[in-house]
């Protein structure tokens, strides 16, 4: 039960892997790629997944866009606060 477990899951698994890393990485082209060249409804099924990488993809750059705004929003501030700081010694009260 267990070898037959494994053998359906690993390679779900691994295919899962390898297609999140090509979106990722690529977005749908590559599965573009492979559909022309398969054909067939293998053109359909390819167009499907590229189409699903490709929002996979925007999601991760909408999301490092966020990120990269609150890291210098954070920054910003924290230069604030040293400006702050310096004329608070300046005043002699540190």
């Amino acid at each position: 039960m267990c070898r037959c477990i494994r053998l359906i899951l690993c390679p779900i698994m691994i295919s899962l892997i390898v297609f999140l890393g090509m979106a990722l990485w690529s977005g749908g082209d590559k599965f573009r790629e492979l559909g022309e060249k398969a054909g067939g409804t293998l053109e359909t099924i390819s167009e499907k997944l590229a189409d699903k990488a490709d929002e996979i993809r925007e999601k991760v750059r909408g999301k490092k866009k966020k990120i990269d705004e609150w890291k210098t929003k954070k920054d910003e501030k924290s230069l604030d606060s040293i400006k702050n700081l310096k004329e608070l010694k300046k005043e002699g009260v540190f």
